[in-house]
């Protein structure tokens, strides 16, 4: 089982934006929310990852993806 550390990046300027040459679009859906454990399902490409993270306080939470 892995540890998930939950960070978000912005781009701080505009300018920057050309730089970023591609990118991969990722669908994003929760199959189910409960208090313990939430299970998420990540679709990019022809790639699927099914994950579920359990709830603890801070930002580290373990992991596990098939």
């Amino acid at each position: 089982m892995g540890v998930a550390i939950g960070r978000k990046f912005l781009l701080q300027y505009e300018s920057r934006r050309p730089a970023v040459d591609s990118g991969i679009e990722i669908v994003k859906g929760r199959l189910a929310n409960t208090a313990r454990s939430p299970i998420r399902l990540r679709v990019a490409g022809e790639a699927a990852t099914l994950s579920s993270k359990r709830m603890t306080p801070g930002v580290r939470r373990e992991e596990f993806a098939s």
